[in-house]
């Protein structure tokens, strides 16, 4: 079993995942995250949106996903008491079913833009003896103003995955760069939840 972040790089800037093929049948429904990189005015309105890995994916699909972006605007923010701008990554997760040619919008949300991915893999051994384990782990931190992760957290919702698999996916995420989100024009610290399977 391999341990991999729901991300795949079409670019290590930028990303995608894809259950690995070895991994999957042809026709499994399968995740796919793409990021963009969005900018809102003070009143929480989008002003500027980017896909860096944008010529990994149809401009169809793209069209579809700015729509869909700049119809949920952002909690307008504070620079102290003052409204500010906002800058953010937005992950989209979307589930692609091959058999029948749709693609489901999952999640919309907004956390640093990942800049650079470490991989990790989980041995078959790992999950040996894990009875009540989904084969996910679910790994969180708070990115500092440098992006980079804080203390790695495993999350409760991650079933009972074995002590190394934990191990492994803290590892991969605390290896991780971000480009923090800014409020103002100034970097904050931002919360990221990353699921590896």
């Amino acid at each position: 079993m391999r341990l991999s972040p729901l991300f795949a790089t079409g670019l290590l800037f930028a990303s995608a995942l894809a259950a690995a093929p070895s991994v999957r049948a042809a026709d499994a429904p399968y995740a796919v995250v793409i990021w963009a990189d969005a900018k809102y005015d003070a009143a929480g309105a989008l002003t500027a949106l980017e896909f860096p890995q944008a010529k990994d994916y149809s401009e169809a699909l793209l069209g579809n996903l700015r729509n869909r972006i700049a119809a949920r605007p952002a909690a307008p923010k504070l620079d102290g008491d003052v409204p500010a701008t906002y800058e953010t990554g937005v992950r989209v997760t979307l589930t692609i079913t091959p058999e029948t040619g749709t693609v489901a919008v999952d999640d919309i949300t907004d956390m640093p833009l990942v800049l650079r991915m470490t991989q990790a893999r989980f041995t078959e051994d790992m999950s040996a003896g894990a009875t009540d384990w989904d084969g996910r782990v679910m790994a969180s931190c708070t990115v500092s103003v440098k992006g980079r992760c804080g203390p790695v957290e495993i999350l409760t919702d991650s079933g009972d995955a074995p002590d190394e698999a934990r191990r492994v996916a803290k590892a991969a995420l605390a290896g991780w760069r971000f480009q923090p989100q800014k409020v103002g024009g100034k970097p904050v610290e931002g919360k990221v939840v990353v699921p590896f399977l």
